[in-house]
């Protein structure tokens, strides 16, 4: 998924990142604000 300057869907990310497995909702949200603590925003 490289794809600069490109805005994912929640449903990409978990269809590309987690496949099948189940996550819980908040999951993608608790990555993405620990991402953008270490990239900034």
């Amino acid at each position: 998924m490289s794809v600069p300057h490109k805005v994912f869907r929640r449903e990409e990310i978990l269809n590309d990142v987690w496949g099948d497995a189940y996550i819980g909702d908040r999951t993608i949200d608790v990555h993405i604000r620990k991402l953008r603590e270490k990239f900034g925003k």
